[in-house]
């Protein structure tokens, strides 16, 4: 355990130094024994795994971090490591877009000036990225080590069509607006209640906020 504390240390592993989410080492519970230990990051969502991997010693880190417009993040960083002049692999930041986009998210295109700035470089603005030489002990404030290399990838909520008199389901079924999973008779009308939200609105508005209370809904 870190002393006067209940939490866990994370275990030393020789010739390598353990990295939390955001790309950074761990501190050592002792800087001058790493054999001690080190103090686990504190978990940005305890509902979920926080991830601790190891980087053999001499590697460069590079760190990409998935965020929405407003500089939410919407994912896990995903990092990677190599050497100087080594191809960073997109294999993980792939899965994690493919996985937003089934979330309903697009990713804003890396030309996009207005939110990619020179603080937040688009990791896909280029297609074949490699590791620097930058000594990640020399980034960041004094004591501080911070990976050289942090890309973006900046993503919004789909803007999709939106037909509030023939609400749908994600497969394109008609569904009864007070009750969006179960599909309802065609011919039987539906009258929706202020406070039920319009399917498929990616903003998530309710019939009541687009004034579309008062009217029956046909499927066909």
């Amino acid at each position: 355990m870190v002393p006067g504390t209940t939490t866990p240390i994370v275990p030393q592993i020789p010739g390598t130094t353990p990295v939390g989410p955001d790309g950074k080492p761990l501190k050592p519970v002792d800087p001058a024994d790493p054999s001690k230990g080190y103090v686990p990051p504190t978990p940005t969502d305890p509902t979920k795994d926080t991830s601790i991997i190891y980087v053999k010693d001499g590697s460069q880190v590079a760190v990409v971090h998935f965020v929405d417009e407003k500089g939410n993040a919407v994912n896990e960083s995903v990092i990677e490591t190599g050497d100087t002049g080594g191809t960073i692999s997109t294999t993980k930041a792939d899965a994690v877009k493919t996985a937003l986009a089934a979330k309903g998210y697009e990713v804003v295109d890396p030309t996009d000036t207005t939110l990619y700035t020179a603080d937040k470089e688009g990791f896909y603005k280029e297609s074949n990225r490699k590791f620097d030489a930058v000594s990640d002990k020399a980034t960041g404030a004094a004591g501080e080590k911070v990976p050289s290399q942090q890309y973006y990838v900046i993503v919004k909520a789909k803007e999709l069509p939106v037909d509030p008199t023939k609400p749908v389901d994600p497969n394109n079924n008609p569904v009864d607006p007070t009750n969006p999973t179960t599909p309802r008779d065609p011919e039987t009308p539906v009258t929706p209640k202020p406070e039920d939200k319009v399917p498929n609105d990616p903003k998530g508005r309710t019939y009541g906020e687009l004034g579309l209370v008062g009217t029956s809904y046909t499927y066909n």
